[in-house]
């Protein structure tokens, strides 16, 4: 499997909120960050840290969906253009319950096994979807951001 096409698997198993396929894709050193934020939700690091984290990012919504709008691979080296979509309950936010994050992924894969991502995004235009900031964002799903 080529580097694009494990990047590719480990997004559809993040689709249909199976970790423990996700995380088959995951190095057990593997390093997640998200370049938006600061302090403690910034970098996450460990194949189990990653997974939690990820299952605790889907555990609020109802469905997720992850558009691959564009994908290249150079090397071990993957860059993508998505937007992940998140639908949460109705009620849940005063803005809606659909959340687009505009977001491109880097990825770095050896032997088949995700060893660095890291995803750069613009976290306002999601939150304005759903009529809160990010510190109540978290406060709703039960987490602390912001």
């Amino acid at each position: 499997m080529s580097p694009s096409e494990t990047v590719a698997e480990f997004i559809k198993a993040i689709e249909t909120r199976d970790m423990m396929a996700a995380k088959h894709f995951l190095a057990d050193d593997v390093r997640y960050e998200v370049a938006a934020l600061t302090g403690p939700g910034h970098r996450t690091v460990g194949a189990e840290a990653v997974a939690n984290r990820l299952q605790g990012a889907l555990d609020g919504c109802e469905r997720t969906e992850w558009e691959i709008r564009a994908q290249i691979e150079q090397g071990e080296i993957v860059f993508n253009d998505r937007i992940d979509r998140f639908w949460f309950p109705r009620g849940m936010f005063p803005g809606g319950t659909l959340s687009e994050w505009p977001t491109a992924g880097h990825f770095q894969v050896r032997g088949g096994k995700i060893t660095f991502w890291r995803d750069f995004g613009d976290t306002q235009q999601p939150l304005q979807q759903l009529g809160v900031d990010m510190a109540e964002f978290g406060r709703r799903l039960g987490r602390r951001y912001g």
